[in-house]
């Protein structure tokens, strides 16, 4: 898939991918629904070996790797040559997200002009629906307005935004991480977050609703889409 860049800067999002099941297609595209599962359900995919989507750093407020430690079990002084420390806020596990592919103009850039997206992305859905050129500006449009007409929704009490695209971290960082960092090892979703705050339900939310949002979608089957590179073009 070719895309033309035009006049943009790194942060610009040349295109936006959702990959879904097909049997939450039409729900998507006639009536715009956002299925968003709380954080601590990606973390929880880890125990159900959902390698793809499982992420043992999700929701952890910060992480700090170590070469080596030692500590004391009764007499016995046991010593390990790294290890990593997690410290978890059940706030963050609590904000509700909605995850999509984002491919940025910086991307291409360090990817040198060309991006073959991970098979992986196989796990999370058989159809995909992509978004870019102007339907891209309308879907983007169409969601903060949606987002500030919701009246029981805010947004992580820490930021002042709803949604960015994720930093990934080396595995030796140590320090914040957040709802918007996630592990290196994750690089390959390029991951665009919408992330919420609200008390409606205890678990899954899907009371975002854009409407009809066909008529600037582009609908491939995933296997489709991941066959052919995603590139920059003059």
């Amino acid at each position: 898939m070719s895309q033309v860049v035009g006049e943009m800067n790194r942060e610009t999002p040349v295109l936006m991918i959702k990959f879904m099941p097909s049997q939450y297609l039409a729900d998507f595209l006639k009536d715009g629904r956002l299925h968003m599962n709380k954080l601590s359900y990606f973390k929880e995919l880890e125990e159900t070996n959902v390698v793809a989507r499982s992420d043992n750093h999700e929701g952890a407020e910060v992480a700090y790797f170590f070469d080596s430690f030692e500590f004391s079990l009764g007499e016995e002084l046991i010593t390990a040559q790294s290890a990593k420390l997690r410290i978890h806020h059940e706030y963050n596990l609590c904000m509700n997200v909605y995850c999509m592919t984002a491919i940025t103009v910086g991307d291409l850039i360090e990817s040198g002009g060309e991006i073959r997206l991970s098979a992986d992305f196989l796990e999370f859905g058989d159809k995909a629906v992509v978004f870019y050129n102007e339907g891209l500006r309308l879907f983007v449009d169409r969601l903060s307005e949606t987002l500030n007409t919701i009246p029981k929704i805010a947004s992580h009490q820490k930021y002042k935004h709803f949604a960015k695209k994720i930093e990934y971290m080396p595995a030796t960082y140590s320090g914040e991480f957040g709802i918007f960092r996630k592990q290196s090892q994750y690089s390959w979703q390029y991951e665009w977050r919408l992330a919420v705050e609200q008390k409606e339900t205890s678990g899954l939310y899907d009371r975002i609703c854009l409407g009809d949002i066909s008529q600037w979608a582009h609908v491939f089957d995933t296997k489709e889409l991941l066959n052919e590179p995603i590139r920059i073009s003059n």
